[in-house]
């Protein structure tokens, strides 16, 4: 998008002004252990918690699109909302710690060629010192820009051009803890919605405790499986997520007065993580 302001009493021929507008990504697959943007950029795993007595982990980037491109690599501060979104903050959550303070990376910024790879070393440096709770940052990664001329729309006439540039990027979250940490998880407050063609289920993960939550979301009727939603987070910084789940379309215009179930836990069978199981009638 190219801005032109009028000419402001001076002679001037071309001045190039970059504004990067930061974009900051996170898409979550409910199929793929990636995340990936519309560009091309791809890290594994999409979630990195560090395990009890790990001080290193990698991150795989790739450049998945057809072109070079440069990408610099940083720690951000997120707070989860409601909804879902991650928006940048200052202050952690109660019993919550920002990982970027304990955290040392390499590399910082790369280049990749088309199908190219790098990995990214992430040491922790968390003390036997170090207060208990759950520590958490987002590895950002983000396209540098290449630098273009705006175009000179207005000749000799003295006018400014302004070239506005997207900086594309993409976040994972970072996580360590320290110390004997637990959550509990519930759900509630199920409910059909309907969007033109297309039914969800919308209900609540509320979440408690000392630690963030992940898991899959499962819904079924009649013993069949009829929606799924994976990856679902919620971290220390709201108690709640309001999650919606599209549900199968057969499945969904006989809905009425059956019974639903909805259950939400970690893949596998890892008894330390919080499960939870809901079940309702449609109306």
């Amino acid at each position: 998008m190219n801005l032109f302001y009028p000419h402001a009493g001076v002679n001037m021929s071309r001045i190039l002004i970059l504004l990067f507008c930061a974009l900051s990504l996170q898409i979550v697959t409910s199929s793929s252990l990636f995340a990936q943007d519309a560009r091309g950029i791809v890290i594994s795993p999409q979630r990195v918690t560090f395990e009890k007595g790990q001080r290193i982990v990698e991150v795989l980037i790739a450049n998945r699109g057809s072109n070079k491109e440069k990408y610099r690599i940083s720690l951000v501060n997120r707070a989860m909302q409601e909804n879902g979104q991650l928006k940048p903050t200052d202050s952690p959550a109660e019993n919550e710690y920002f990982a970027s303070e304990i955290l040392r990376y390499s590399p910082r910024q790369i280049t990749l060629e088309p199908k190219e790879t790098q990995k990214i070393r992430i040491m922790s440096r968390i003390k036997s010192n170090s207060p208990d709770g759950e520590y958490r940052s987002h590895l950002l990664v983000q396209e540098i820009p290449k630098a273009k001329e705006a175009e000179n729309a207005g000749g000799n006439n003295g006018e400014i051009g302004i070239n506005v540039q997207a900086v594309f990027g993409i976040t994972v979250p970072i996580i360590l803890r320290k110390g004997d940490l637990s959550a509990e998880v519930k759900l509630s407050t199920p409910k059909i919605v309907k969007v033109g063609n297309t039914t969800f289920l919308e209900i609540a993960v509320n979440r408690s405790g000392t630690k963030s939550i992940v898991g899959t979301l499962n819904v079924f009727t009649d013993s069949k499986k009829i929606g799924i939603l994976k990856n679902v987070a919620v971290y220390l910084s709201t108690p709640r997520r309001i999650i919606s789940v599209k549900l199968d379309p057969k499945s969904a215009e006989n809905l009425s007065g059956k019974n639903i179930r909805v259950t939400y836990g970690a893949k596998g069978t890892n008894e330390d993580e919080p499960k939870a199981a809901l079940t309702f009638t449609a109306p």
